[in-house]
């Protein structure tokens, strides 16, 4: 097996090449052995069945390199894979981080910095305890998700969700106006 981190490639052998060689001079042979009338029947049968050994031996390599070449472009190709998912998951993870960030820095200026806790905290809950909704799955405006945004807070996605972010609002309104 080649190495797994170059792409296999087909290189002929010592044997194969000595092979290669051999059947060379067996043809070379051959042709002359054709040219000399003489040569008699025997030794060109003795020579064709020599060339055929050697067509036969090379087709044997030949098979056997094409098998460990493929097995070794499979392995190459696993270790790819393997490569570029890692690879796609790094970069996957820088993005996601940097796309935090830039959302993180598009949140800050979506609310307006004039208006100080305690009336976000107000507009929130005076929102929250007159919306109503026919299912049990939350959705707000997105002037209201700045407003969550502004303070921090985790935003209600269930029906269920909204007394225990009642709380934290009340809670951060009483600390708000107790630090004031």
């Amino acid at each position: 097996m080649a190495s797994s981190t170059t792409q296999p490639t087909l290189k002929d052998d010592a044997s194969t090449t000595k092979t290669l060689a051999k059947i060379k001079q067996l043809e070379a042979n051959l042709a002359s052995n054709a040219k000399n009338r003489q040569a008699t029947a025997q030794r060109k049968d003795q020579l064709l069945l020599e060339l055929n050994q050697e067509y036969e031996r090379l087709a044997r390599k030949r098979q056997d390199q094409c098998s460990s070449l493929m097995e070794d472009w499979q392995f190459y190709q696993q270790d790819q894979k393997k490569t570029r998912r890692s690879d796609m998951a790094k970069r996957q993870i820088e993005f996601d981080k940097q796309l935090d960030v830039l959302d993180e820095e598009k949140r800050k200026n979506w609310v307006s910095h004039t208006q100080n806790t305690s009336k976000i905290c107000d507009q929130l809950l005076h929102y929250l305890k007159h919306c109503s909704t026919d299912s049990t799955v939350l959705a707000f405006p997105t002037n209201v998700l700045d407003q969550f945004w502004a303070l921090q807070i985790k935003i209600p996605v269930l029906q269920a969700e909204l007394p225990p972010t009642i709380d934290k609002l009340n809670q951060l309104l009483s600390e708000d106006q107790m630090g004031s």
